[in-house]
């Protein structure tokens, strides 16, 4: 029968691997949860894009409401807060590409 002394390594062993995994999983849900968070913006992004741009959508309205950071703010809508310029580019509908002036926001059946 193990002592005491060779019980507790083995405890704190067992302890150790169990907080490995803990902190394994955890930094595993927050790269899904950052994925996630990256392909939903990027769905909203092109279909503010298919719809027609930034003038036919309600994104800067809701990232008005949304962003409270002063870089966010102004990497996000620019300093006139009608968009910067990478915001604008990302939604700026391609030539020839159908475009509607349903809101991207509001509705996204197809």
């Amino acid at each position: 029968m193990p002592d005491l002394e060779e019980l507790k390594k083995r405890r704190d062993q067992l302890t150790a691997r169990i907080k490995h995994h803990e902190i394994r999983e955890a930094a595993q849900a927050r790269k899904r949860e950052t994925k996630i968070k990256l392909l939903v913006g990027a769905a909203i992004l092109s279909r503010v894009k298919k719809k027609g741009g930034l003038e036919n959508s309600s994104i800067i309205q809701m990232m008005t409401s949304y962003l409270t950071r002063d870089t966010d703010i102004k990497d996000v809508l620019g300093t006139d807060g009608t968009g910067s310029e990478i915001l604008k580019r990302l939604t700026q509908p391609d030539e020839g590409e159908n475009q509607s002036t349903e809101s991207p926001v509001t509705s996204f059946q197809e």
